[in-house]
């Protein structure tokens, strides 16, 4: 099983694994329809289904947040039986998570879905994971304001994982709360979470300026305040975390290139954060 600690620049990423994890994509959005209003992918998907074509690495997993607050158990049929009768077998290791085994050209593949959740609601504060349809899903910073947001979604043809064919109709997380769970995530050792940022402020249509538009309305949410604190730390020079994070996992060869990489991720966050402070 390919863990995400192991990951640690783009040539690491399994092509047979990545193309594994995105059938599990495609099968999760129509196995879960009904449930479609209360669930937003998130993770690093994101970059991908926002920009395709754009070269992003794509993910070796699937990052599912859910809203507990809405979702009730009703009914015998829940996510948890869902997931089980289509294949999906609780996560050896991980009490949040479930993976589904996948063969491409005779290789199996774990692809390991994680259930997140918002942190407020629900169960206990001191608790770490929200208990609903069945699931023990693990808080995340952002995952309620995550639902403050309409999703964006984006509809994709893609092969499921017995290789047919099919339309998924993905409820993507929206650009704003996307960014700030990013951010949040930074510095837990994976260099993509960086990456990730970086590309979505070198893609986002209109530019960083439009990007830093879409945070005007709440721009002095205690929530938006930390991600700018922390991504002004992380970013606060070209030799900074943020910014060799970026570069170590595009992983160029030649040293000016990566050069080049860094100082690029120092200005993009830069000019987004120099945008969000000229709205205040």
């Amino acid at each position: 099983m390919i863990k995400d600690e192991d990951l640690k620049s783009s040539i690491d990423y399994s092509e047979g694994q990545n193309r594994a994890a995105h059938r599990v994509l495609v099968e999760l959005v129509n196995i879960f329809e009904e449930y479609k209003d209360e669930i937003r992918i998130v993770g690093g998907w994101v970059p991908d289904l926002m920009f395709p074509g754009e070269g992003h690495i794509g993910s070796v997993d699937v990052d599912v947040l859910i809203n507990h607050l809405t979702l009730k158990d009703e009914g015998y049929q829940n996510m948890s039986r869902i997931l089980k009768s289509n294949g999906y077998k609780e996560h050896p290791d991980k009490y949040f998570s479930f993976v589904k085994t996948i063969d491409i050209d005779g290789i199996s593949y774990d692809v390991d879905v994680d259930i997140l959740a918002g942190m407020y609601g629900g169960t206990q504060s001191k608790r770490r994971s929200q208990h609903v349809q069945g699931i023990k899903a693990l808080k995340a910073t952002g995952g309620n304001f995550a639902f403050e947001f309409p999703a964006q979604n984006i509809s994709i043809e893609a092969k499921r994982p017995d290789g047919a064919m099919d339309v998924a109709n993905v409820n993507v997380v929206a650009v704003v709360p996307y960014i700030i769970m990013k951010t949040v995530a930074m510095g837990r050792g994976k260099a993509k979470d960086a990456y990730d940022i970086y590309f979505i402020l070198k893609h986002y249509r209109g530019g960083v300026e439009a990007l830093a538009n879409e945070f005007k309305p709440v721009n002095d949410k205690e929530l938006v305040l930390e991600m700018r604190k922390k991504l002004a730390g992380k970013f606060a020079s070209v030799d900074h975390a943020g910014p060799k994070d970026v570069a170590d996992f595009i992983d160029l060869e030649d040293e000016e290139g990566t050069e080049m990489i860094k100082r690029d991720a120092y200005e993009q966050v830069q000019a987004l954060l120099n945008y969000l402070d000229e709205d205040k």
